[in-house]
This record gives structure tokens, sequence and C-alpha cells, in this order.
């Protein structure tokens, strides 16, 4: 027989090692990061950043050899800048995640300089770069360095319950019925977490946070915690409940920037771009499509470009009836839009079968119309419907650019926060 509150010991001793665990890992993260900005700091301490500074090059080969171990070659500019744009950023990043600034750190690292510096713009770093270390060089000012600032209290180890207190600590128990289990069969492992024990958190993200800001890629949405245990934690973006979302029921560019990038789907939906978190086609049936995004998912069965591509409704590749088509929302949404010619937005999400579809995320490629409709024959022998869209005319071209460089490394940093 188990002693009294032998159960509760056990868990709290799991606790504490668990607690111990993560401190050792923070502590050896800590250390990591401090070695990083002291010799980022060195660096930029030497003269010859300053001094020989030139115009064919944005950095003297001899820091950046010693700062991120990148070397500019002549001719290789864009590359360069990628590679110095992701450095930077992942420093930055796990800079992001130090809340608390102590006075021993900003003089260990000097990292009120090292903000500074990638903070202006005469050091050639990207836009996004130095708006994260303008943003973490402002908060981390607001506490002024960590001078006089007492740091908070790190909690302190739970201690095994008596049996009388561990059975007031615990909640409310729900009342039970006569098919309720006995208190034999609770004990049992494994049981299914009751919602009263999912923890649900939203944390609204800082107005200045370089993804989920007012000027970022993510902005209009933020990250929900799912927490059923300290040790699983379900992370998944949904709208921000303090920022207004901006309607997708509208003809038109909508306010939305050609080549305008964005990170996941959620995004598109929060700005307006397009109204749905997972379908492809968003529109209605009365109305026509107000937007689709080309995700390649029949790319065997269709043709990509930039003045024209074609678009295949649901089910074409599925569909076994040789004399019947699919039915569906989206086939009937297109046809609106075949007979109304209104204009429809089109967004290209990431595909390898593509020649045009960006590296990662979803990219705005402008206006196109549905110029006409063709029925075709799958490999199953099964009819389908595929549309041809054309780009309306007298708008800029295609950004092929997009994602750039600083969008592929916040992508980065947006999935590293997610994992």
């Amino acid at each position: 027989m188990d002693q009294p509150g032998g159960l509760a010991s056990t868990q709290v001793e799991a606790q504490n090692a668990a607690a111990l665990q993560l401190a050792i890992k923070q502590s050896l993260k800590q250390a990591a990061l401090e070695r990083e900005l002291e010799a980022i700091s060195e660096q930029f301490s030497q003269p010859c950043y300053n001094t020989k500074l030139q115009k064919t090059e944005p950095y003297h080969n001899a820091f950046l050899r010693n700062l991120f171990g990148i070397r500019y070659i002549s001719g290789e500019r864009e590359k360069f800048q990628f590679e110095l744009d992701r450095s930077v950023i992942n420093i930055l990043t796990k800079l992001r995640q130090k809340t608390f600034m102590s006075a021993e750190f900003a003089e260990k690292t000097h990292i009120e300089l090292i903000l500074q510096r990638i903070g202006q713009d005469r050091y050639c770093f990207s836009a996004v770069a130095r708006g994260i270390a303008q943003g973490l060089h402002h908060r981390f000012a607001g506490q002024n360095w960590g001078r006089n600032a007492v740091q908070p209290a790190q909690a302190t180890p739970a201690t095994p319950a008596t049996p009388a207190a561990s059975d007031e600590a615990k909640k409310p128990k729900r009342k039970r019925d006569a098919s309720s289990p006995s208190a034999k069969s609770q004990k049992e492992p494994k049981q299914k977490k009751s919602v009263d024990e999912i923890h649900i958190t939203k944390p609204i993200p800082a107005d200045d946070d370089p993804i989920f800001g007012l000027n970022g890629p993510m902005r209009g949405t933020l990250i929900k915690y799912n927490t059923v245990d300290p040790q699983n934690v379900a992370k998944s973006i949904v709208l921000n409940p303090n920022i207004t979302q901006t309607s997708s029921k509208v003809f038109g560019h909508n306010g939305i920037r050609m080549g305008q990038f964005f990170p996941r789907q959620m995004a598109a939906l929060a700005q307006g771009a397009h109204g749905s978190s997972q379908a492809g086609i968003s529109g209605t049936a009365e109305d026509g499509a107000y937007s689709v995004i080309v995700t390649g998912k029949y790319s065997s069965l269709e043709k990509d470009g930039l003045d024209k591509f074609e678009y295949c409704a649901t089910g074409s590749m599925e569909n076994t009836f040789k004399d019947s088509l699919i039915e569906s929302q989206g086939l009937k949404t297109m046809r609106r839009s075949l007979m109304t010619k209104k204009p429809v937005r089109v967004l290209r999400g990431e595909n390898t079968e593509f020649r045009y579809a960006p590296k990662v995320g979803l990219r705005y490629d402008g206006l196109y119309t549905v110029a006409k409709e063709e029925q075709r024959v799958n490999g199953k022998g099964g009819v389908y419907a595929v549309f041809v869209l054309e780009q309306v005319e007298g708008q800029a071209p295609v950004d092929l650019s997009r994602p750039n460089a600083g969008d592929i490394a916040l992508f980065g940093e947006l999935k590293e926060r997610l994992a």
C-alpha cells in the first residue's frame, strides 16, 4: 500500500528535477550568448570598422572574418547580404528571449554599444536587423541596462505536501454521478486532461516585435499556447483580438502591395489579402472569387506563368467520373468570376514544382481575371475543370525578388518560435 503523501512527494521530486534541468540549460545558453556578444563587442571596438569603411565594400573583410566568418567576394553582394542578415538576426533572436537585463551582463557584453551600432543606417545592416536592434535597445534602455535593478526572484522548489494540505490545494472536484468510476479506477494512468487542466495563453505581441508587431509580416496574428503539461506545449497561430481584422471581401488590391510577403496564410487572412486560413479559393458562388492561392497542389495538371496561369478546382486529381465534375463550392465560385470578369487577387505559395513560386511563405502577385474554363481528363479517367487566369494590364510587374534575405530570416525565426 502506498504511504500517505507518497504520490505528492514523487510529483514534487519530478518537478524539482525538471526545474533544475531547465535552470542548467538556461545557464548554458546564457554563457554561450555572453561569449558570442563579447566577441562581437570586441570587434565593434576596433577602429578599422569605422575608418576603413569603403563604398565598394559595405564592411572591412578582416572585421567580417572575425565577427561572423563571412567573406565578402566582389560581385556577390546579394549572397553576402543574405549570410550577414541571417547571422545578425540569429544573434538578436537569442537576445530577444532575454527579458531581464542585469548590469553584469550589460557590462560584460557591451550590449548597449552592439545594439546602437546594428541599429544605425551607416553600417549597412538590413532594415529587419536594424528594427530588431532598435526595439531591443528601447526595451533594455527602459530597464536602465540593469543598473540599480533587482532581478526577479527565482521560483523556490516545491515541498511535499501533507495529506491535509494536499487536499486543500487540489482543485474542486467535479460532482460524480452513479456512472462515475471508482476511486481505484481513477488511479489508472494516461487519463485525458479535462478542459480545466489545459492552460491556454495568448500573449499580445509588442508593437515593435519584428514578426508580429505593427510593422511585422505576421501583424494581426499571435501565437497561442495550449499547455497540457510543462513538457508538452502546443503552439498555433491565431488572430490577434486587439487588432481589427481587415475584411477580404473586397475586389481589387485591398491595400496589399505587389510582392507583399506573408510567412503564413493566417497573416494573409488577418491583413485582408485572402479570406481563409486554409482554403485556396476565397469568395462565394454569388459574388465570385476575391482571391486565390496558387500552391501547386495539382501541379501535374496545371501550367504556371506570370502573364497567365492555370488553376484547377477542388477534387481535380481525385475524381473518377468521366461524365460529371465534382460540384464543389470552389468550382461554383470560379465559374461566377468567369462570368463577372471581376479582378481576383492572386497569391503564390511555396512550391518546388513551379518556377515562379516563392522560396518560403506566400507572395502577393497582383490582380488577374478568370478568362476561360476548360474540361480535361485526369489519370484516373475522371473529368476535371481547369480555369485560365490572365494578368490585369497596367500593374507593376510581379516582384520575384520577394521573399528577400530579410523575409527568409524572419520566416526562420518564426519557425523557431513555433518549434
